[in-house]
């Protein structure tokens, strides 16, 4: 009786699987393509944080000088 449950979790997780693959098929993209878009995605955003990152130490980096040298800024 043991052996006929676990057979029949296995399947029923197999079929899951199977199900869920065949849908994102029928969306037109396949897993490894979904896994792509993903990572390009978390490179942009990491890309677009640290540009934002870079424009704020600059931003201090100016405010700083200015403070030093007693400059006027407009």
């Amino acid at each position: 009786m043991n052996s006929f449950i676990k057979t029949l979790i296995f399947l029923m997780l197999l079929s899951l699987t199977i199900f869920s693959i065949s849908l994102s098929m029928k969306k037109g993209k396949s897993i490894s393509t979904n896994y792509k878009s993903e990572k390009i995605k978390k490179k942009e955003s990491f890309r677009d944080f640290l540009f934002s990152e870079k424009i704020i130490i600059f931003q201090e980096l100016e405010e700083n000088w200015c403070r030093k040298f007693n400059c006027n800024s407009g």
